[in-house]
């Protein structure tokens, strides 16, 4: 499984690191749209619409949740508040992304995500 951290230089913008035993992927967080749990890892979905594959356990995302910027909207998922074009209220609550990609919001996460909404309008 691969390991990953955030890289943060002064005056460059903010990269997620993940290293695995073969290769080093650099994602620019920026560029995330959301990043998502499945069956081998995760997927991070990115701004040029393209899914990027990583062996990866949930987990390290949620013990980095302090040094990434991605917002935790699901038990599944993470999104990046940049890209948000609508939010869904409601028992079966999403966001709509400003690609048009639709990720859904547990309710335990949806007053965290109203407020993040409010503070920046």
């Amino acid at each position: 499984m691969s390991d990953i951290s955030v890289i943060e230089r002064p005056g460059q913008r903010r990269v997620l690191q993940i290293q695995t035993d073969d290769s080093i992927l650099l994602l620019n967080e920026d560029h995330i749209v959301y990043c998502g749990r499945v069956d081998k890892g995760m997927v991070f979905h990115m701004q040029g619409g393209e899914d990027i594959p990583a062996n990866l356990h949930f987990q390290h995302m949620i013990d980095l949740a302090g040094s990434h910027r991605l917002i935790r909207v699901h038990h599944s998922y993470f999104i990046n508040a940049a890209h948000i074009f609508c939010y869904h209220k409601g028992s079966s609550g999403y966001v709509e992304m400003k690609d048009k990609s639709k990720v859904p919001v547990d309710d335990a996460f949806s007053g965290k995500l109203i407020g993040l909404l409010y503070r920046n309008s």
